[in-house]
């Protein structure tokens, strides 16, 4: 997928467009992973991921393509400093 990507950032690159790739740092589960609860207490939401690409997306094209970025690094670039909220733990 990276290689894709940057691939793909620079081939449209002079269109304005932009291609990055984004990683979780730990699991990203949803409430029917396998595993049961001691896999989910080590997952994080679907909404740490889903937060991450938005502040990927918002970013300038020109400025911002062919990188591979974790999810925890653009959040903490972003702002966001407790990262607990997207913790499988934090809903219960």
């Amino acid at each position: 997928m990276t290689l894709c990507a940057l691939g793909i950032a620079e081939e449209l690159r002079g269109a304005g467009i932009a291609s990055n790739t984004l990683f979780p740092r730990t699991l990203v589960a949803v409430k029917n992973l396998l595993g049961g609860r001691e896999t989910m207490a080590r997952a994080r939401k679907p909404q740490a991921y889903s937060d991450a690409a938005y502040a990927i997306l918002t970013r300038p094209a020109a400025s911002h393509t062919g990188h591979s970025v974790l999810c925890v690094d653009v959040l903490a670039q972003s702002g966001v400093t407790d990262l607990s909220v997207y913790d499988h733990s934090a809903t219960r």
